[in-house]
């Protein structure tokens, strides 16, 4: 296109100029070119007359071109040629329909009921793999993603999925396996699929899902091997895969252990995809790309939601999946790191928070696990970066969610590591390590943000109603920042009496004998919880009767705590 730019006049340029420029090099024939008055062709109107001619012209060329196909295939191609580039002409030209603004509603019915399924039999049955591709963007146009997808677009939705659209989609894939240089072919359906679960969540995500054909080609994407050596466009499948494969298990979350978890090979296909993050040779290569970050933040998003699944967090266990993760972090963090080491802790603490939220049949051992593995090193490492207002933009939002982690990950080993245990001693030694450094940490964050939160604690100053919304979803998150900070004070001051003095030394030190707004409107909350802990509506659950003691004894020692 540069060539070409170079080569045309400026439509500025004087008559005389071009004239001279024209004789000066011979170029008679430019020079009768611009003296002839030459007529200008009308612009094109793309309404319906326009479309109506072109689906018929179109349906005249799909029955000539398969005729002569028909008659003339393979012996004697260059007798259906023709009609087959004809073909392609008229169907390349329908590309203008995506261009057309969304008022033009008439236009689009008339696609939608007539042109559209004509189109979709070529997808399905010719056999010219630049008519099919030159459809498939005609389709991904229309679907392209948006805030707010047009009526038209949803009803070309509804259309297509009614004619099995996905059946389709997932044949074209197996189809694919056939061929050499299909990529963008690939690319392009991969683009639709992802186009289709986000703007139509529902009946048309559900489909999708129910098909076989294309979870089993997207899984098998995140196998295949990953050297330094692949082309950029057989990353932008894998990126793609991961993107369809996350957005869609998200759509249909309660289907995915049954859908997507039945044959085993999913996790294992993450970690096969992750562990490329530990080979340089790779990471010299594909690091800065944005399709690679795109990659890994799509594996470690679908991570984090299967780990969710107990069968899951068992066999991430089996396959070394923590194992693979501190090699990752070691190589994202470490003095040989290609990522931004900002990112490679968020990585980790995210993946960490998503394998362990909720309960696991094997828990204590996963914990333990982790700290066996020097976990701690890693989790703690960054631990003493001064913390970052909740009320100061979102410039280091990623430390400040980082931070958020890091005290929910520790609750959760705390509840979740043996008491006599030696990985629950080595927890308590680290948290408490170097003079309790952790813990005046905690303490002074949470003074810092209980300053901040004062400010915003007065029933006056609360803000008029358009911005409550945003008033009241900082004064929660910041709450929730005091909370977790506090139980895990109660818990540590569980362990030992002495353990617990040290601990109220501290608080009282750095609060000068006084307790903040902000910590006495938790005082509500955990008595409230208190109570709930002492009269259960239901004793029936035998997994909450084992732990209320626990609860209990904790909610009174961070009551005891932050009570005036």
């Amino acid at each position: 296109m540069a060539d070409l730019k170079h080569q045309l006049e400026d439509p500025d340029t004087p008559f005389d100029a071009k004239k001279q420029k024209a004789g000066a090099s011979g170029d008679q024939h430019i020079l009768d070119y611009i003296n002839t008055d030459t007529p200008i062709e009308p612009p094109v109107v793309y309404g319906k007359s326009w479309l109506s001619a072109q689906t018929a012209a179109l349906q005249s060329a799909k029955t000539k071109n398969e005729t002569l196909r028909e008659a003339y295939y393979p012996s004697e191609p260059m007798k259906f040629m023709d009609s087959e580039g004809e073909l392609h002409e008229l169907v390349k030209s329908l590309s203008a329909i995506s261009t057309l603004e969304d008022d033009t509603s008439e236009v689009f019915r008339y696609f939608t009921s007539k042109t559209a399924k004509i189109l979709l039999d070529l997808l399905t049955n010719h056999p010219n793999i630049d008519i099919k591709i030159q459809v498939l963007r005609i389709f991904n146009d229309l679907l392209e993603d948006g805030e707010a997808p047009a009526v038209h677009t949803t009803d070309l939705a509804n259309a297509l999925m009614g004619l099995a659209f996905h059946t389709v989609l997932g044949e074209l894939l197996i189809y694919s396996q056939t061929i050499a240089d299909t990529a963008e072919f690939v690319i392009l359906i991969l683009g639709i699929l992802i186009n289709l679960v986000n703007n139509f969540p529902g009946s048309a995500s559900k489909n999708l899902f129910e098909t076989a054909t294309i979870q089993r080609f997207v899984i098998s994407r995140l196998s295949d091997e990953f050297t330094a050596s692949l082309e950029i466009n057989q990353l932008v499948i894998k990126q793609y895969s991961t993107e369809y494969l996350f957005n869609i298990s998200q759509d249909n979350v309660d289907d995915v252990q049954v859908r997507l978890l039945s044959d085993n090979t999913l996790l294992d296909a993450i970690l096969v995809g992750l562990s490329a993050l530990t080979k340089p040779s790779i990471m010299r290569v594909y690091a800065d790309t944005d399709e690679m970050q795109e990659l890994v933040e799509n594996l470690i998003d679908m991570l984090c939601l299967l780990v969710q699944f107990p069968v899951c967090k068992t066999e991430f266990i089996d396959l070394q999946g923590l194992e693979l993760f501190f090699r990752i972090l070691d190589v994202t963090l470490g003095c040989n790191g290609y990522f931004n080491a900002t990112w490679g802790f968020d990585t980790f603490t995210k993946c960490l928070s998503g394998l362990f939220l909720g309960q696991h049949t094997d828990s204590i051992s996963l914990f333990e696990k982790f700290i066996q593995l020097n976990g701690l090193k890693h989790l703690y490492g960054n631990f003493d970066t001064p913390y970052l207002s909740l009320f100061k933009g979102s410039k280091k939002a990623a430390l400040k969610k980082n931070y958020d982690r890091i005290l929910t990950i520790t609750i959760a080993l705390l509840k979740n590591t043996s008491i006599e245990s030696v990985e629950r001693m080595r927890l308590i030694n680290k948290l408490l390590e170097d003079d309790y450094f952790k813990v005046k940490i905690m303490v002074s964050n949470a003074i810092k943000l209980e300053s901040r939160l004062s400010k915003y604690g007065v029933e006056e100053e609360v803000p008029t109603d358009g911005l409550k919304e945003s008033y009241f979803a900082k004064l929660s998150d910041g709450l929730a920042y005091l909370q977790k900070t506090y139980v895990i004070l109660a818990w540590l001051s569980l362990e030992d009496l002495s353990i617990s003095t040290a601990i109220n030394e501290i608080f009282s030190k750095a609060t000068k004998g006084k307790v903040s707004d902000a910590s006495l409107k938790l005082l509500p909350v955990l008595q409230e919880y208190r109570l709930e802990l002492l009269y259960p509506e239901s004793e029936g659950n035998i997994h909450f009767r084992e732990e209320k003691e626990d609860y209990l004894d904790m909610v009174n020692t961070l009551i005891d705590l932050i009570s005036p």
